[in-house]
């Protein structure tokens, strides 16, 4: 309103002297409790760093209303381009993030598998299965993807279930076992699995 609020300050005023007036009438007054709300003043933030940074928080670029009760007019459009810039920047950073932890767990999950798959040699017994459960549900969960990619290794986490699916892998001409063929590529490679490489 153009007039700071006077009409409102007046509406209150009458508001208060009717609940006093039916009081006196002998009817309960006190009802007539309401609180007319006051709109909030504008939110408006001078450092650009902290304007951007509130942008982000409350996702305030796709919405016209949480723009403007940031106080975000046309004039400082430049500062919602440089939102979305670091916005863009964030979410890149994440998934790098991601994909750098999943890069380490995929490379433990293949040093697992080679150690696993050493002890079973050194025990001599190839052509069969390993003597651990520990060793068989290593040397599954890392090949298992690669030979069988449509399995999912949750439904094999058990010794027995990880004994079996060993099992069912077929033989070759050799006499090797498919996960030992696969497992003798990457005992070649070992000193590049140690050093980071998948």
């Amino acid at each position: 309103m153009g007039d700071n609020g006077e009409r409102l300050k007046l509406l209150c005023e009458d508001y208060e002297k009717i609940a006093k007036e039916v009081t006196a009438l002998g009817f309960e007054g006190d009802m007539l409790d309401i609180e007319i709300e006051v709109a909030k003043p504008q939110k408006i933030i001078e450092d650009e760093e902290k304007l951007i940074n509130e942008m982000l928080e409350t996702n305030a670029m796709s919405s016209t209303g949480r723009l403007f009760k940031l106080g975000v007019q046309v004039a400082n459009a430049a500062t919602v381009t440089k939102a979305g810039k670091k916005r863009i920047k964030q979410i890149k950073q994440k998934k790098a993030e991601q994909e750098k932890k999943l890069s380490r767990r995929e490379t433990s999950i293949k040093l697992e598998a080679v150690e696993a798959y050493r002890r079973y040699l050194s025990a001599g017994t190839s052509g069969t299965l390993p003597e651990k459960a520990k060793d068989a549900k290593a040397i599954l969960t890392f090949v298992l993807p690669i030979l069988a990619p449509g399995d999912k290794i949750s439904n094999f986490n058990t010794g027995p279930t990880a004994f079996e699916r060993l099992r069912q892998f077929p033989v070759e001409q050799n006499g090797k076992q498919l996960w030992e063929i696969e497992l003798e590529k990457h005992i070649e490679n070992k000193g590049k699995t140690e050093a980071g490489e998948v």
